[in-house]
């Protein structure tokens, strides 16, 4: 019944909301092999269907699909246990605050790629609930979610790939299924060479390269504009730009007028000096702090009117102002239910160097986004934010095995019980 309601809440909401386009919109009407497109899900999808007021309806269908598994999959594994009821209404209601759902209604990519991600957490889920004798099933669906989530947004690798490492080894030490464990491994190889390639195409257009460039000139004003400044050749327009009345639509005015103006100082935006390793290893203190200080302004962004919730409602489960303090909140109720649940999980060197390794990956993603472009950082960054909440909320009392030592029984036999 809580689903049912949760679906028509979803559809009434969208029925009376008006589809968004953005000034990304047509590349998604284009070429599945546009590389302005790594991914190819979005693009895929909005070809397959083309008429815009159908596939709105069809993104909130596959966001309610994707969050409905991942309540029936917390449902089944917290069986033993009454928080799992608060924990699926807080994921429900967190699913309809306006700065996740309103992506259903903008034609763009983050609708899919939080579909997607909800879907690898889901799997997460099920894995953690699994049994040694059978858990081929929720590896493969390990292995579906992550490789959809490559394939719709390819800069998922950078987190993809280390947390997916860490779970399989999780997995071939919990259950001593090293063969399966590999198997799915070796399953998502195709999936990681197709991102890989899809990215290094992009970072070959250099368009974006000149324009990323620019943006940097502009949004990181202790780390990129010093070095860029001191680097490239002069040229009087750049700082007359930065330092105008309004620096961001003079410094965009650049990109059609340094050519000739300033073609020297033109061809250095558009080499190899302009890449982020290159200003990021002349200075990294200053590079690290401009990243520190953007991702603690960051904010979540709202590109249409559509809204599932009042405002204020939406705002007592995910203020868009304030993300990291709310994801805080999230972290703290997550621990709050695992004690409840009294789970006990084992402190290892091997389950500390997991949790790090997936944290840091985490950190490169964001610090990737960041530095690759000045410009909306905060839509850049966006699928990652609200799954960190998720996250907070949902593993601590999930994947610990040690869960309220439940008996999982086998062959039907109660005396052949393990403890969880």
């Amino acid at each position: 019944m809580l689903l049912v309601l949760y679906t028509i809440w979803n559809f009434a909401a969208v029925v009376s909301s008006e589809g968004q386009e953005s000034y990304d919109t047509y590349r998604y009407f284009s070429s599945v092999f546009d590389v302005q497109n790594p991914g190819v899900t979005t693009t895929a999808f909005f070809l397959a269907v083309g008429d815009s007021r159908l596939i709105i309806i069809l993104l909130t269908l596959f966001s309610t699909i994707a969050f409905s598994l991942l309540v029936i999959a917390i449902l089944y594994r917290l069986r033993s246990t009454w928080i799992r009821w608060p924990m699926v209404l807080i994921i429900l209601m967190f699913s309809m605050t306006t700065p996740i759902w309103n992506y259903n209604t903008v034609l763009l990519t983050e609708s899919l790629t939080v579909t997607s991600l909800i879907l690898w957490i889901t799997s997460i889920v099920v894995l953690a609930a699994s049994i040694p004798t059978k858990t081929w099933l929720p590896l493969a669906s390990l292995t579906v979610a992550a490789a959809l989530a490559v394939v719709t947004r390819p800069q998922l690798l950078i987190i993809i790939i280390p947390t997916q490492f860490v779970l399989l080894i999780w997995v071939a030490r919990r259950d001593s299924l090293r063969l399966p464990a590999f198997l799915s491994g070796l399953a998502l190889l195709p999936f990681v060479g197709f991102g890989i390639f899809r990215i290094n195409q992009l970072s070959e257009v250099s368009l974006y390269q000149f324009r990323y460039a620019l943006n940097n000139l502009v949004d990181k004003g202790s780390s990129f504009r010093p070095y860029a400044l001191e680097t490239m050749p002069p040229c009087e327009s750049v700082p007359l730009a930065l330092n105008g009345p309004a620096p961001w639509n003079d410094v965009q005015a650049l990109e059609a007028s340094m050519m000739n103006i300033c073609p020297d100082t033109w061809i250095w935006f558009n080499s190899d000096a302009t890449r982020v390793p290159e200003w990021f290893l002349s200075d990294p203190i200053a590079a690290l702090l401009d990243f520190q200080g953007s991702m603690a302004r960051v904010v979540l962004s709202v590109m249409s009117e559509g809204r599932a919730m009042p405002s204020w409602l939406s705002d007592l489960f995910l203020n868009p102002f304030q993300p990291w303090l709310w994801m805080s909140f999230y972290a703290i109720i997550g621990i709050t239910f695992a004690i409840i649940a009294k789970v006990r999980p084992k402190v290892t060197v091997w389950s500390i160097t997991g949790i790090l390794t997936v944290g840091l990956a985490v950190v490169a993603f964001m610090f990737v986004m960041w530095s690759s472009d000045g410009y909306d950082i905060s839509r850049h960054i966006y699928p990652i934010l609200p799954v960190i909440a998720i996250a907070f909320l949902v593993f601590p009392a999930v994947i610990p095995r040690s869960l309220a030592r439940e008996e999982i029984t086998f062959s039907g036999n109660p005396s052949n019980s393990v403890d969880r």
